[in-house]
């Protein structure tokens, strides 16, 4: 049979059966795959949005609950919130703006107790309105704010209108609350802290952090997508976005690409054509190959994910396919390298928070850290490390802390928290704070998983500002509040001592003028030197006495105000506290030698005794205050105990101050005028100027009372200013009413003889000329700065004021003395009129001072003359003035311009206003 010349035989019909079947199967393929591929792509990258979008949501949580734990733990120092409670400003703001610059914080705020702001620094605006609406809300019934401690943060809408939108929030009564604070386009971390002490709530702390485009972009690299915020109108910025959070006017979203999905499709297709083209004659060998080359990729991978799972990160799988599992291989690496930036980024903001995360495997006690885990205890870089080596590290003190801590972890899943210090050399240690949990995994492993950061800093803050809440900045002495917890708990220990306590109040006296006349450093040298010398005076008095309650602590020394200490003791009987205060009049009394110039200082004592005289603090405090105006009324260095009738006077005077300087301020006071006159002719030719005061609680008060009074209280200056405005003012009207020749004697008292009072009196006498006026000062007031009253006497001299020099004769001024004086007049004291007509001796001294006074130039003024005896021995010794009862008693100024007109002195008068 013959065959046919052409055959279609089985290799042929197989050759073509398996062309068309592989040209069909891979045209079939290319479709169904093209679609499936397509669509489980689109999925997938659905599927990764999704998951990065809820990603992103449990990560603002975490963030969230990251910033309120951080000011948490900084709001828990004891002396962040004595602070608060005091409301020490300077110390607050001192501490907001370190707050603000360590935590970058775009706002802090500190609340008071009522909730209104006690301090503010960063962004004023967003801080005000934060804390405004964070107080506001607290008093809603419906919770308004997102603990940090949850996941669920739901997305609710603001007030309409309202600029500001806050996350559901309320101020926390107990715990730290974190929200979300839309301001605008911007994005704020809000954290809200109560401050309690003893249930009772001291105030807040409020902080703002911005979450910005860093934030994101961590986050962005966290879980492979497009995290940003942007305004809810702008449409998708890529191929496929999720919104996470939408605010009014922002929204947090997560966007991916498809592109990716189509350069696979792509490749998919080619792949499928050229495998197709070369079935037929490849199909055994390129089974073998594809076999071989698909299963390379899942082998290199599946090593990879194990070395990850190791915490690895550095496999290479140098996929060099161009399908689907090249890809996806080239993909796995792409994720490896962008774990491997992402753990880089973390090491170094690792190393700039000095934080880092560190495990313990509970079934083997081996220790797993990063490397700033390692370098803040002091471990190697490399190699094992049991908890035993890590408890070596701790400071031997704090070991058993650590451990019990460790203890408390493996046994129950709590968190546990705890300080311990690792040394770094002798007398340094580094301040580490540690935080951790107990977490059991699915497959049966058991670790400790916790966190470590180095405080160091933070603790040498918290300790520098207990230090200064405590203690005097100038003197390094304690301050009111350590004087205050210092006697009390002297108190409890004399309680059980059975002994008493005293507390002195040392007051230095003058110590404005000191401060005016030397200026405010050497006023500063001489506190701290005062302080030192009651500190030596204590504790050499105590190294003498037996110590009662045996511990050393008998007292204390602490300063309370510009220039008042307090000495607190532990003493057996009242002559000791009387020795210790003489001791302490005699030490002060000494000269302090500052810079080049000796400085004379006095001081005053209080003193009062526990039980005696009150039997709590506060009382204690009060008398001793009172004791201390007592031995100021009774002069210069000397000291008085607390008495209760002189406490009623003490009270009685502070009331009468009280009210002195409010009739100064409210110009309550009356000037009276008496007449200064020619002995022979009795002609006006000045007036002296005296102050009066009538008050509607104390009635009449007597000038021999109130002026006293002015100078202990430190009146005098105000009170001359006000007496010289209302002098300038009459003498301009009877300059008016033609007496062109009268002038006016105001006295200057020893306190305004201070450098900067020539300023005030012309400011005072600006409407008159300085040479109708005459100062009079007395011989006292010219003995304790002699060269300072002499300079400024000098300048007044040179403004044209005259100077009279008044109670000539009565204190120790010498001939040579009065020749540097800048004078014009004398006033002979009244002790020698009195006795001018009677009394030989009398008449002899008036004669020699009125021929001194011709013999120097002077002009000689006799006071007190009260008889027409006094009068002309007065004109035949020479004297050129007399004033006294005989020629007028002090008159207002009314009634003064009425005598003026009988006297002829000006020829009108106008009708007074």
């Amino acid at each position: 049979m013959s065959q046919p010349r052409w055959r279609f035989g089985v290799a042929g019909r197989l050759a073509l059966l398996l062309g068309s079947l592989a040209a069909a199967s891979t045209l079939i393929a290319l479709l169904i795959q093209d679609r499936a591929l397509s669509s489980d792509l689109r999925y997938a990258a659905q599927q990764r949005l999704g998951n990065a979008g809820r990603a992103t949501d449990r990560q603002i949580a975490d963030y969230l609950r990251g910033v309120a734990d951080r000011y948490e733990a900084i709001s828990r120092t004891p002396e962040f919130r004595a602070n608060l409670a005091a409301n020490h400003l300077p110390t607050l703001n001192y501490y907001a703006r370190q707050l603000a610059e360590s935590q970058e914080a775009t706002a802090i705020v500190f609340l008071r107790r009522s909730g209104s702001i006690a301090t503010r620094v960063g962004d004023r605006e967003l801080a005000r309105a934060a804390a405004q609406r964070v107080v506001r809300d607290s008093t809603g019934d419906e919770p308004v704010c997102v603990r940090s401690g949850q996941d669920d943060l739901a997305d609710r809408r603001p007030p309409t209108g309202d600029r500001l939108y806050f996350e559901p929030c309320q101020f926390p009564n107990v715990g730290a609350e974190a929200s979300i604070l839309a301001a605008d386009t911007a994005l704020y971390a809000l954290v809200a802290i109560p401050l309690r002490t003893s249930g009772v709530r001291d105030g807040g702390l409020v902080a703002l952090e911005p979450i910005n485009a860093a934030v994101f972009g961590a986050w962005s690299e966290m879980f492979g997508a497009a995290i940003h915020a942007a305004p809810p109108d702008t449409p998708p910025a890529h191929g496929l976005e999720e919104r996470v959070r939408a605010f009014p006017d922002v929204e947090i979203r997560v966007s991916t690409t498809y592109d990716a999905e189509h350069r696979a499709i792509a490749r998919s297709r080619q792949n499928l054509l050229l495998s197709g083209a070369g079935a037929l004659f490849l199909a055994v060998v390129a089974s073998l190959i594809i076999a071989r080359r698909f299963a390379q990729p899942i082998v290199k991978m599946t090593s990879a994910a194990e070395r990850v799972g190791e915490g690895f990160l550095d496999p290479d799988l140098d996929v060099k396919r161009h399908d689907e599992l090249g890809d996806l291989g080239r993909a796995f690496q792409d994720i490896m390298s962008r774990l491997r930036g992402s753990e880089m980024q973390l090491g170094r903001a690792q190393r700039q928070a000095r934080l880092d995360h560190w495990a313990i495997d509970l079934e083997t006690d081996d220790v797993s850290g990063g490397p700033e885990f390692r370098r803040l205890f002091g471990l190697p870089k490399e190699g094992p490390i049991q908890i035993e080596d890590l408890a070596l590290r701790v400071h031997g003190d704090d070991r058993d802390k650590f451990k019990a801590a460790i203890r408390r972890a493996r046994a129950t899943s709590g968190t546990f928290r705890t300080d311990v210090r690792v040394p770094l050399r002798p007398g340094r240690d580094r301040i580490l704070h540690l935080r951790g949990r107990r977490r059991d995994g699915r497959n049966g492993d058991k670790r400790v998983v916790a966190s470590v950061q180095d405080v160091t800093e933070r603790w040498r803050t918290a300790k520098r500002i207990k230090y200064l809440s405590l203690h005097d900045a100038l003197t390094g002495l304690g301050n009111r509040e350590y004087f205050y917890r210092d006697l009390r708990r002297q108190l409890k220990s004399a309680g059980k001592a059975q002994c008493s306590v005293a507390v002195f109040t040392v007051g230095i006296n003058d110590f404005g003028s000191i401060t005016g006349a030397m200026g405010d450093a050497v006023a500063a040298e001489l506190l701290r030197e005062a302080g030192s010398r009651l500190v030596s005076t204590l504790t050499g008095d105590r190294a003498k006495r037996e110590t009662p309650t045996g511990d050393g602590s008998r007292g204390s020394v602490t300063r309370l105000g510009d220039a008042e200490f307090a000495v607190v003791t532990q003493l057996d009987a009242r002559d000791e506290a009387a020795y210790l205060a003489d001791t302490i009049l005699r030490r002060l009394a000494d000269p302090f030698s500052i810079g080049e110039q000796d400085v004379p200082v006095n001081a005053s004592i209080g003193i009062s005794l526990w039980p005696d005289d009150a039997a709590d603090v506060e009382t204690l405090t009060r008398n001793c205050q009172s004791a201390l105006q007592q031995s100021r009324l009774a002069g210069h260095n000397q000291y008085r105990f607390y008495d209760g009738s002189r406490h009623r006077e003490a009270s009685r005077l502070l009331r009468m101050a009280v009210l002195l300087r409010r009739a100064i301020e409210n110009g309550d006071l009356e000037v009276y005028y008496q007449p200064r006159v020619r002995p022979d002719s009795e002609a006006i030719v000045a007036v002296e100027a005296l102050a009066r005061w009538t008050s509607d609680e104390l009635g009449t008060v007597e000038p021999s009372e109130f002026i006293p009074l002015a100078e202990e209280a430190g009146l005098v200056r105000p009170l001359g200013e006000f007496c010289l405005r209302v002098v300038a003012r009459d003498l301009a009207r009877w300059r008016e009413l033609g007496a062109h020749s009268l002038r006016v004697a105001v006295n200057i008292s020893q306190q305004q003889l201070t450098r900067g009072i020539v300023e005030g009196i012309l400011d005072a006498t600006s409407g008159v000329e300085p040479s109708d006026l005459e100062l009079e000062v007395t011989e006292s007031a010219l003995i304790d700065r002699p060269e300072e009253a002499l300079a400024v006497l000098n300048e007044l001299g040179e403004h044209g004021f005259r100077i009279s020099l008044d109670d000539f004769g009565t204190g120790y001024s010498s001939l040579s003395y009065i020749r540097q004086l800048p004078i014009d007049a004398v006033k002979i004291d009244r002790s020698f009129i009195k006795e001018l007509a009677t009394s030989d001796d009398a008449h002899a001294i008036t004669w020699t001072i009125i021929m001194m006074c011709q013999a120097l130039s002077l002009e000689a003024v006799a006071e007190g003359v009260e008889t027409k005896a006094q009068q002309q021995v007065l004109v035949e010794l020479g004297c050129d003035e007399a004033q006294g009862y005989l020629f007028g008693r002090p008159m207002s100024a009314a009634r003064l311009e009425k005598h003026l007109v009988k006297q002829g002195v000006i020829e009108k008068q106008l009708t007074v206003a």
